[in-house]
């Protein structure tokens, strides 16, 4: 290879390599603004989701999740639903059945740390947000989980 051709092509890196530099600084924008756009349309799906979910009637809404928590103040509900007051204005609202299995799995566990495990996938987000806000205790004496009773 001569030196001219060396050169050359020297110089045309360099010449490409600030054209790959612009085009990634495009690239870049563009990937940004698809994002942007992206977060948007997700935004829209869920508040458009969270609007299709206020016409699902109670029972589907506790099936989803396997609880709800409601600011609006309900009329009568069902005895077939457990209902816990979070403060003046929020409730959780579960069926009764799933407290009362629950509350077997509280009888059959003896190890705090065993619940997660123990517990059906559907019961964990239930569990965890009673025991988060204070709605179950571990007595240690008697080695169970209890739901607290407002009552």
């Amino acid at each position: 290879m001569s030196e001219d051709e060396i050169i050359d092509l020297i110089f045309n890196n360099q010449r490409d390599i600030r054209q790959g530099t612009a085009i990634r600084k495009e690239n870049n924008e563009v990937l940004n603004k698809l994002n942007e756009i992206e977060k948007l349309l997700q935004y829209l799906i869920k508040s458009k989701e969270r609007g299709v979910q206020q016409n699902v009637s109670l029972c589907e809404q506790i099936l989803s999740s396997a609880y709800v928590i409601l600011d609006e103040s309900i009329g009568n509900i069902s005895r077939n639903y457990y209902v816990v007051e979070l403060d003046s204005s929020r409730k959780l609202i579960t069926f009764r059945d799933t407290i009362e299995l629950l509350n077997f799995y509280f009888s059959q566990t003896i190890n705090e740390q065993d619940m997660d495990d123990k517990l059906p996938k559907r019961l964990v987000p239930l569990f965890r947000f009673m025991r988060r806000n204070g709605l179950i205790y571990f007595d240690y004496d008697k080695k169970r989980y209890f739901i607290v009773d407002y009552k």
